[in-house]
């Protein structure tokens, strides 16, 4: 609404008897913050024509019209008219409309072209800073927002989000699936303070992830030891559930399925000898807690019988059919 390569211009619309009590004044105050603010009598010379002068020139050229709504100018048949032709021109998007309400004036005496427009009131023509501060702002289109600062790690984090989960979410299991991965077993505990840890690295804070693994525990995912401290009720560790490990493996650990069919793959070819899952896990170069797991999964499916042994091992003592059978057909 304002060329760049100019100050604004303000186009000043008042009945004359509030003229010297403020109208003047307040023009001052707006030059002084760079705006040029346009009053009839800085403008307008003898011989000057009085329409021209005031629709083509005053109107006809501002950014702004700020409209000092008094007892004086409510019944004034000029001041009315110029705001008729105001609210045109903001509504054609080429000026903004300022009401500025100068005194005891009641919000039913205001012009029904000003209904729905945000206005400014000055009670004290003499003491008004802040309100002028409002006005300049509205002139030059300048909202006092707080400086906008980075996003959270996590939302700009190229992390995956899991079907059914927000992202936040996602990064806790994630996270979780991670440190299973690190002590050797997704069945083991994990104590609650390094998972805040890391969570708080990406920008997410202790109670966003608290309230991540209450989400992540309804679903199924996790399962939580709480503990009695004196906030309350806190997270003293979280444990992943099969499931939860397994959407962890599913979405971000590489190439899991072809995995677990390698796990199969191996067991089937040494069936003749009970095998440690730790072992296989050793031959195939990948994660003792995630070889771990598949057994499980194959012990729940029926695939195999297997016992758990030393801190989580498992040990495999026969392959069933089912497994061979389900090989041949993820092959398929």
């Amino acid at each position: 609404m304002m060329a760049n390569d100019r100050a604004p211009r303000a186009f000043l619309s008042h009945s004359s008897a509030d003229k010297e009590r403020f109208v003047l004044g307040f023009a001052r105050k707006l030059w002084q913050n760079g705006i040029k603010a346009w009053v009839d009598r800085w403008e307008m010379l003898p011989g000057d024509s009085l329409a021209e002068k005031v629709y083509e020139e005053g109107l006809g050229e501002a950014d702004a019209v700020v409209a000092i709504i008094s007892e004086n100018s409510i019944e004034s048949p000029w001041v009315k008219d110029e705001l008729n032709t105001a609210k045109v021109r903001q509504i054609t998007g080429r000026c903004t409309l300022i009401p500025v309400i100068l005194g005891d004036v009641d919000e039913g005496q205001l012009p029904v072209v000003l209904g729905s427009t945000i206005w400014e009131r000055i009670d004290d023509p003499n003491d008004y800073d802040l309100s002028l501060s409002r006005v300049v702002d509205a002139i030059y289109n300048r909202r006092d927002r707080p400086e906008l600062g980075w996003a959270p790690a996590y939302v700009a984090s190229p992390i995956e989000a899991i079907p059914g989960l927000e992202k936040k979410d996602s990064i806790v299991l994630k996270i979780m699936g991670e440190l299973a991965i690190e002590v050797g077993d997704s069945s083991f505990l994990l104590n609650s303070e390094p998972i805040f840890a890391r969570v708080g690295d990406l920008g997410l804070g202790e109670e966003q992830a608290k309230e991540s693994l209450e989400i992540l525990e309804e679903e199924h995912l996790v399962s939580l030891s709480k503990v009695h401290d004196r906030d309350g009720l806190g997270v003293r560790g979280a444990l992943l559930t099969e499931s939860g490990f397994d959407r962890y493996l599913g979405t971000y650990f590489d190439r899991y399925d072809s995995l677990v069919r390698s796990v199969g793959v191996e067991l089937i070819n040494n069936a003749r000898e009970q095998q440690d899952a730790d072992e296989v896990a050793d031959r195939l170069g990948t994660s003792v807690a995630v070889v771990r797991h598949v057994v499980r999964r194959f012990k729940e499916r029926g695939f195999v019988y297997a016992v758990g042994v030393n801190e989580g091992n498992m040990i495999v003592t026969e392959t069933r059919p089912r497994l061979r059978r389900w090989l041949e057909e993820t092959v398929r």
